[in-house]
């Protein structure tokens, strides 16, 4: 590719970018960070559980010409965007250069941050949003397994991306990063601690030979340590897998007033335990899920009777697609 076919690429770069006022940054490619700004929600839970901040496969609205592959990083509680990453892949060391230089010119023009608040060396360049805690950032790859070195965040570079020659591109907020640093921990810890309650594990196989409660498939179990006053015990499968989605117990009270107090013990007990803060939190009702998709614990009271759920979306949903299934096959040897 020609210099002037290069150049081309780089200023249709230009157009792509969200209306900033002067000196601020609102965003890149289409995609607006921060709490007032995107949200994302994946398709697909993460499989696996780490210390590290996770990053998603995304495409943005207004995709640039330039970048290639697209990253980001969200805040488990509400899918707001904290990061969005972007990596360039260059054929040689002199096309890095190249486009470095244009996207540092283009971004200079663009956000119009002061000089004192751009920070600069042979690798990186990154322009600081201090009003609004927001940054972009150019570094220079390969780079090695590093932080990028931003006034606001510390950002773990993309280690995949970082071993080719080319340009990462990083657009953040910083009170949704260090939000959702707090809350992956606290759904990190959540997910490893809450495996199931009342002696059955959540995803773990339960088959039993009693009648369904109504047209869910669910059953009645005797746990074999119950909850002092709890009688009332249920569990929720797949109806082909036979996957545990969601456990229940269930306590009569004397009135609501019993009842209400029983759910903000049981809900101190499971904030200390857990170390987790309510989702929605009312006078009869608590709700505990960290991530917008993954496990929860609701302890509620209708009336005077008072139910504590544990359950899992992702198995909930896969138990509803179980049902749907079972529901409509028809028994070819009958034909």
């Amino acid at each position: 590719m020609g210099v002037m076919m290069k150049l081309h690429v780089i200023f249709l770069f230009i157009l792509l970018g969200p209306v900033v006022w002067a000196g601020e940054i609102d965003g890149i490619f289409g995609v607006k960070i921060g709490q007032n700004g995107t949200t994302f929600h994946p398709e697909k839970p993460l499989a696996t559980y780490s210390s590290d901040l996770p990053y998603y496969p995304f495409t943005p609205p207004q995709p640039s010409p330039i970048f290639e592959s697209y990253r980001v990083c969200i805040s488990p509680a509400d899918g707001k965007i904290a990061v969005l990453e972007a990596f360039c892949k260059c054929e040689t060391p002199e096309e890095v250069e190249m486009k470095f230089q244009a996207l540092c010119k283009w971004a200079s023009q663009y956000y119009k941050i002061k000089k004192e608040e751009i920070r600069r060396n042979n690798n990186e360049i990154c322009f600081t949003d201090y009003k609004n805690q927001r940054g972009v950032q150019f570094i220079k790859a390969p780079v090695n397994p590093r932080t990028a070195t931003s006034p606001l965040v510390k950002i773990s570079a993309n280690t995949s991306a970082a071993t080719s020659p080319g340009i990462l591109a990083y657009c953040f907020d910083s009170e949704t990063f260090y939000l959702a640093q707090e809350k992956w921990t606290e759904m990190y810890t959540f997910m490893r601690m809450v495996e199931g309650a009342f002696g059955l594990k959540l995803g773990s196989k339960y088959i039993s030979t009693a009648s369904l409660i109504g047209n869910q498939p669910g059953y009645k179990f005797e746990p074999a340590k119950k909850m002092s006053g709890y009688e009332d015990y249920r569990v929720m499968t797949g109806s082909i897998s036979n996957l545990v989605s969601r456990i229940e117990a269930t306590r009569k009270f004397a009135d609501r007033a019993a009842a209400r107090k029983e759910v903000e013990a049981i809900g101190k007990v499971i904030e200390e335990k857990y170390q987790v803060s309510p989702k929605e939190e009312s006078a009869d009702s608590r709700h505990y899920e960290p991530h917008y998709d993954g496990r929860y614990i609701t302890v509620s009271c209708h009336e005077n009777r008072v139910t504590i759920v544990y359950g899992d979306k992702e198995l909930e949903r896969q138990a509803g697609r179980e049902r749907k299934a079972t529901g409509t096959r028809i028994d070819a040897s009958v034909l």
